[in-house]
């Protein structure tokens, strides 16, 4: 297993990864997201991704084969005195392919990822994820994450 960075030629199989995790959160919140016949993602919307000098994007390889990703990016806040002046890491996305989930993949991408910040010296790392997806909560929890706040909405 490798992990490394995602390269243009990764995009192929990274649209599949993205495809299956936008249909996991569309059967899970039909209200919110639409369920789609194929991945939608550009090759242009993947390289704004990658060639980002502030963010991160690396997948897990196995004999040539992109098994998984995550990415993320810089974000700043402390505008208001109020808030403290930080620079922390955004990670947006984490993505196992269905039949590698539960075998140490996301996990080795959270490492690498938590590596990569402590590096870079980010305050911290911040993420959302929805309550339904226990997996992930599970794994961003046995990694020491907190949850923050809560979202909630009314359907009406």
């Amino acid at each position: 297993m490798t992990i490394r960075n995602a390269e243009e030629q990764d995009f192929p199989a990274i649209s599949r990864l993205f495809w299956e995790s936008d249909t996991f959160h569309a059967e899970n919140l039909p209200s919110i997201y639409n369920k789609t016949d194929a991945p939608f993602r550009s090759i242009e919307y993947y390289r704004e991704l990658i060639n980002n000098p502030e963010g991160l994007f690396i997948v897990s390889e196995n004999a040539g084969e992109v098994l998984g990703f995550a990415y993320g990016y810089e974000e700043q806040k402390g505008v208001l005195p109020i808030h403290k002046k930080r620079t922390f890491f955004f990670l947006d996305n984490i993505v196992v392919r269905k039949d590698r989930q539960g075998s140490g993949l996301g996990s080795q991408l959270l490492d690498r990822i938590i590596t990569e910040c402590r590096e870079r010296k980010y305050s911290d790392i911040m993420l959302n994820v929805y309550s339904f997806n226990a997996g992930a909560i599970a794994l961003y929890e046995k990694k020491g994450f907190t949850q923050l706040s809560r979202d909630y909405i009314l359907e009406l």
